[in-house]
C-alpha cells in the first residue's frame, strides 16, 4: 500500500511499563465487520490488534474475473516509508501477518492456515516477480529479502485459485510489481531516521524514454533503486541491517512485445533476539532469554536474481532467471548453525487463445531446480562448534497447468482446469541425513460466477478446488539430540493435499465513467479437509522434534474487506476495512480429538480511514486487532489472548517535497505478537520459552524529495 509516511526523521518514545487494557477504536466500524464472522471465543477472552497500513486512491474496474484477486496496493509515486512487510500485507482478507521481531524482521505470515510452522520454516505461500518465484526450488523463502519500496503494488490471491500456484503453496500467491517512474517525475528520494538507531535512505531513478520507447533493441524503459535500512532494535541482540539494490530495462514494440531484464541484489544481516516465556514475555519484554543471550542468534543471507522476461500483449509470456543464495543462520544451541550455499534455476511460459467469442484457453508449465551445500555446526556461545552434518541438497520442482473459461452469457462464466505436480528432493553426504523423495499429483478445480445484469457490478461464485505442496528441506531434515552433541536426520514425508470449497459476493458501486468506485466488497466463506498436513514440533523446551505428516485437519473460514470513498473529488476520504475469521483443527486425531491447531489466531482484523488532497496535508488513522486465544500447543493447554493496536500519520506536501509524522503503537500497549514456533503439548507451560513480545510505541518523521 503506499504510505502516507514518505521519508523521513524518527524519534522514539521509550515504551511504558503499564499492562495493557482492551482498547476498540470505531467500534461500529469493527462490529459491522465481525457480523461477517463467527468465533467461539467469548468477548472477555480477547483484545484486539492493529497494523497500520495506508490505501491509495482505488480503482476497481469492473469484477474481477479471477476471484478473491486482492490488490494491496503501493504507490508508484513514491518508496514506501515502512522497512517492513507487516503494514503493506496487513490489508488483504485472509492474509494473517502476525510480526516476528523488530525492524524488518521476516513478519509469520498464515494463509488459511498454511505456513503455521514458520521458525525457522517459511513456505506455504508463493512470492512472484516477474513471474518467477522467489522461493527456492524446494518452495522455502526468506521475506527478510524483499524490500517494499522497489515494487509499486502487491497481489494477493489465497488457496488455490490461481492454477499455476495451486501444486505449489496451499496459501497461494504473492505477485510482486515493479515501481514505476510517475509521468511527472524522474526519481525520488526519502530519508528516515527513529528510534533505537534506526535509519533508512531510499533513492530511486527512471529514464526520460520510460514510457515512450517503441522498438526491439534501442533505448529502453529503465529503473534502477537502492535502500539501506538499520536498526540497533529495542530489544538486546537486536541489530539488522539490510543493503538492496535493483534495476531493470524494458524494451516495446507497436506490435504489443516487451521484453526485459532485470536484476534484484541484496544483503541482509539480522541479530535475532528470541523468545521469552510467557511470563517474561509480558512484565519484561524488553529483555532476552538467558539462552540467547549466551548463543547470540544471527542470520546473514546475500542474494543475488537475474530474470529475463518476454510478453506479448495478454496473449504470451515467458520466463528465464536464476538466483544465487548464501546464508548463515545461527540459530539457538538446540538448533545449530546451518551454512547453504547454492543457486536455482527458475523458467516460466504460458499462453491464452479464444475459440470464438465465448471460449478461451489457458496453459502454461514453470519449473525449479536448485543445488545447495549445507553444513550443520553446534552452537557454542555464538562460534561454530563441531561439524555435525556435511550434505549437498538437490530439489527440483515441475508443474504445468490447463484451464478452460466458458461465459455463454453476459452474466455466467463458467471455469475449469487442472495443475499438475512433479517434486522431487534429495539430500547425500552425512549417512544419517541421506535420502530422497519423489511425489506427483494432480490438482483439479471448478467455478461457477454469475451476476444479475450484464454490468456485473455484483457478483456471485462457488469454487471446489485442489491444492498440493511438497515439503522443504526444513521439514525433510531434523536436528536430533541434545547440544552440543546434535545430530541431523532424514524424515520421511509426503506431500500436503486440500480439498477446498468455497462460496463468496463481490462487488463495487460508483458513478458512470468514473476513476474510481465509491464502494467495493467481497466476502468469501470456505471449508476445506487437509490431508497429511506438514506440522512441524518442537518439545516444551523449545528444542525441535521435527516435521510430521498429521492426520485429517480440517480449515475453515470466512474472509472480508470493505472499501468505501466518503468523500470524492479533489479531496478524498477513504475507508477500508478488512476481517478474517478463521479455525483450523484436528479431524478426529486419537491423540488431539478435535483441538485446534497451534499457530493460528481465530479473527484478524484492521480498519483505516486516509484523508488526502494533491497538496496540503493528509492524515491518516487506523487500527488492526487479533481477536480470541492463539495456542502454542496442539493440546491446546498454553496460548496468549488478542490485543489492539492503534497507529497514526500525519503529513504535508508541497511541490516536490513531502514530510510526514507516523506514531505507530498509540498507546504504547503491551501484546504478544507470535510465537517462534508451537509445540505438540506444552509440559511445563511455566518455562516454556516460545513467545514473541509485540513491538513497543515508535515515533518516525519522513522526509521525501521527488525531481
Amino acid at each position: 500500500m503506499p504510505s502516507v509516511a514518505n521519508t523521513g526523521i524518527t524519534f522514539a518514545v521509550p515504551p511504558r511499563r503499564a499492562r495493557s487494557r482492551r482498547f476498540l477504536l470505531l467500534a461500529p466500524l469493527v462490529g459491522s465487520v465481525c457480523l461477517c464472522a463467527a468465533s467461539d471465543v467469548s468477548p472477555a477472552a480477547s483484545e484486539e490488534r492493529f497494523e497500520f497500513f495506508d490505501l491509495p486512491p482505488f480503482v476497481v474496474e469492473g469484477v474481477r474475473e479471477r476471484p478473491e484477486m486482492v490488490p494491496l496496493g503501493g504507490d508508484a509515486a513514491r518508496p514506501s516509508a515502512t522497512a517492513s512487510l507487516t503494514g503493506a500485507l496487513a490489508a488483504a482478507p485472509g492474509l494473517i501477518v502476525q510480526e516476528s521481531g523488530d525492524g524488518f524482521y521476516p513478519p509469520r505470515i498464515t494463509v488459511r492456515g498454511s505456513g503455521l510452522q514458520s521458525a525457522p520454516v517459511s513456505r506455504g505461500l508463493l512470492l512472484r516477480l516477474d513471474s518467477l518465484p522467489f522461493n527456492a526450488a524446494d518452495g522455502s523463502f526468506n521475506l527478510a529479502l524483499l524490500e517494499p519500496g522497489f515494487f509499486g503494488t502487491f497481489s494477493f490471491q489465497p488457496g488455490s485459485a490461481d492454477s499455476s500456484a495451486a501444486v505449489q503453496a496451499l496459501g497461494g500467491a504473492l505477485d510482486l510489481s515493479w515501481w514505476r517512474r510517475p509521468r511527472e517525475t524522474h526519481g525520488d528520494a526519502a530519508v528516515t531516521i527513529g528510534s533505537d538507531g534506526f535509519v533508512r535512505a531510499v533513492a530511486r531513478e527512471a529514464s526520460e524514454q520510460a514510457y515512450g520507447t517503441r522498438s526491439t533493441f534501442g533505448h529502453p524503459s529503465w529503473a534502477g533503486a537502492v535502500a539501506f535500512t538499520r536498526s540497533d532494535g529495542w530489544r538486546p541482540n537486536g541489530e539488522q541491517e539490510r543493503l538492496v539494490a535493483a534495476g531493470r530495462a524494458e524494451w516495446s514494440t507497436l506490435g504489443g512485445f516487451t521484453h526485459g531484464l532485470s536484476l534484484y541484489a541484496v544483503r541482509a544481516d539480522l541479530r535475532i533476539p528470541g523468545p521469552l516465556t510467557l511470563a517474561a514475555a509480558e512484565s519484561a519484554p524488553d529483555t532476552i532469554s538467558a539462552a540467547a543471550a549466551v548463543d547470540l542468534p544471527r542470520r546473514t543471507t546475500d542474494y543475488a536474481r537475474l530474470v529475463y522476461r518476454a510478453a506479448w500483449k495478454d496473449e504470451f509470456e515467458a520466463a528465464l532467471g536464476v538466483q544465487t543464495t548464501d546464508d548463515d543462520f545461527r540459530q539457538l544451541r538446540a538448533n545449530g548453525i546451518a551454512v547453504t550455499r547454492g543457486a536455482d534455476v527458475l523458467g516460466r511460459v504460458s499462453g491464452r487463445w479464444h475459440a470464438g467469442r465465448m471460449l478461451t484457453f489457458e496453459a502454461g508449465a514453470s519449473g525449479s531446480y536448485g543445488e545447495r551445500t549445507q553444513e550443520r555446526h553446534a552452537n557454542l556461545a555464538g562460534e561454530r562448534g563441531a561439524q555435525f552434518a556435511d550434505l549437498q541438497l538437490q530439489a527440483g520442482t515441475a508443474t504445468g497447468w490447463l484451464d478452460a473459461t466458458w461465459k455463454p452469457v453476459a452474466t455466467v462464466t463458467l471455469k475449469g482446469g487442472v495443475s499438475g505436480l512433479a517434486a522431487r528432493r534429495a539430500t547425500s553426504g552425512t549417512a544419517s541425513a541421506t535420502g530422497a523423495m519423489s511425489a506427483t499429483a494432480l490438482a483439479p478445480h471448478l467455478e461457477f460466477a454469475a451476476s444479475p445484469s450484464a454490468r456485473r457490478l455484483v457478483e456471485g461464485f462457488v469454487r471446489a478446488e485442489r491444492g498440493v505442496e511438497a515439503p522443504t528441506f526444513d521439514d525433510l531434515l531434523a536436528v536430533r539430540g541434545t547440544a552440543p552433541n546434535l545430530a541431523l536426520g532424514w524424515t520421511p514425508l509426503r506431500i500436503q493435499q486440500a480439498d477446498t470449497v468455497a462460496v463468496g459476493l463481490r462487488g463495487r458501486f460508483g458513478q458512470p465513467n468514473a476513476t474510481f468506485d465509491r464502494l467495493s466488497f467481497e466476502v468469501t466463506a470456505y471449508t476445506s479437509q487437509w490431508n497429511h498436513e506438514l506440522l512441524r514440533l518442537a518439545d516444551a523446551n523449545g528444542s525441535p522434534r521435527g516435521t510430521v505428516n498429521a492426520g485429517p485437519t480440517r480449515h475453515q473460514g470466512v474472509e472480508s474487506q470493505l472499501r468505501w470513498r466518503l468523500l470524492a473529488g479533489e479531496r478524498t476520504l477513504d475507508l477500508a476495512l478488512v476481517h478474517t475469521w478463521s479455525e483450523a483443527r484436528f479431524a478426529h486425531d486419537p491423540v488431539y480429538g478435535t483441538d485446534r491447531l497451534a499457530g493460528l489466531p481465530p479473527e484478524a482484523g484492521s480498519v483505516q480511514l486516509s484523508y488526502a488532497q494533491p497538496k496540503g496535508i493528509f492524515a491518516t488513522l487506523g487500527a488492526s486487532w487479533v481477536s480470541g486465544t492463539t495456542y502454542a500447543d496442539h493440546a491446546n493447554r498454553l496460548g496468549f489472548s488478542g490485543h489492539t493496536l492503534v497507529n497514526a500519520a500525519l503529513g504535508w506536501r508541497v511541490r516536490r517535497w513531502t514530510l510526514s509524522l507516523e506514531v505507530n503503537n498509540l498507546l504504547d500497549r503491551r501484546y504478544i505478537a507470535a510465537t517462534a514456533g508451537v509445540l505438540d503439548l506444552a509440559r511445563t507451560p511455566a518455562t516454556t520459552v516460545l513467545f514473541l513480545p509485540g513491538n513497543p510505541r515508535s515515533l518516525l518523521a519522513t522526509f521525501e524529495w521527488r525531481w
